[in-house]
């Protein structure tokens, strides 16, 4: 597995896996991609009805937060691979990568570590009520 290879897959691991701070929400915690799916939906609604007012205004709060949280995340992966793994042979890189997707999906199954009000039940959530 090549290094930007390894870099891409664990940056969309965690993507969509690892809750972020949601700003503005004190305790909110999600995934960047759930931020990214409201921001699309929201960008929908633009598209139908303009932009005016407060959907503009929220609409560019979340794709900053989500464009800002992501450098972030890409920084943190970069610098993991340049200077952990990338010192080590490419089985490794798969093997880390494999039991650290395994754990991160087996860890928001079962803890429940998402906390927002954008569910459909309650305020926490696992990964799978999450993307429902």
């Amino acid at each position: 597995m090549t290094s930007s290879t390894f870099r891409w897959t664990l940056f969309a691991l965690l993507f969509f896996v690892v809750p972020m701070p949601f700003f503005g929400l004190e305790g909110s915690f999600v995934p960047l991609a759930r931020l990214l799916q409201l921001t699309l939906t929201l960008g929908v609604l633009i598209g139908l009805e303009g932009g005016g007012g407060l959907v503009g205004m929220i609409t560019g709060l979340l794709l900053g937060h989500v464009v800002i949280l992501g450098l972030l995340l890409y920084l943190g992966v970069w610098l993991v691979d340049r200077f952990g793994l990338a010192r080590g042979p490419s089985g490794l890189r798969v093997a880390a990568l494999v039991i650290l997707a395994i754990g991160l999906v087996a860890w928001g199954v079962f803890a429940s570590p998402y906390d927002s009000q954008f569910h459909h039940s309650n305020a926490h959530a696992s990964l799978l009520e999450l993307y429902r």
